[in-house]
This record gives C-alpha cells, structure tokens and sequence, in this order.
C-alpha cells in the first residue's frame, strides 16, 4: 500500500509541474484551476481536466496517461 501512495504521490507531483508549466494562452483559468485543486478531489478534477483535453485534441501523452491512471486507482 505505501508503494502504491508514493506512486500516487509523484503522479500527483508530475500533473502539478505540467499545470505549473502551462500558459494562460493556451488554456483558459479554469482548466488551470482544475489542475491546481486535483488534491482536493482528485477523481472530479481529474475528469474534467480530461474532458477538456479530448475536446482540444491536444496535450501531452504523459499528462494523460497520468489522469487515467489516477482515476483508475481512485475509481
């Protein structure tokens, strides 16, 4: 159980970098808000970050393969 924490623990780590890296150019406060209140409830904002992603089409493949798998230990 503690591997699996630390696990969660970086992934949440790697999505606060990629938030933190981003501009409000490319996407708008509330996308950013999203990404900055994961902690709070993790598996909503995950949901929504990824919602919004598939409707740009865009982002990285390690921002996503990350969202997956928090909702995937989280669910």
């Amino acid at each position: 159980m503690q591997t699996k924490n630390i696990e969660i623990e970086k992934r949440f780590d790697g999505l606060l970098d990629f938030r933190n890296d981003l501009t409000h150019r490319i996407f708008p406060e509330a996308f950013l808000d999203d990404c900055k209140n994961i902690r709070r409830n993790p598996a909503e904002e995950a949901k929504r970050i990824l919602a919004y992603l598939e409707t740009l089409r865009t982002g990285s493949a390690f921002f996503i393969k990350d969202i997956l798998f928090l909702l995937d230990v989280i669910d």
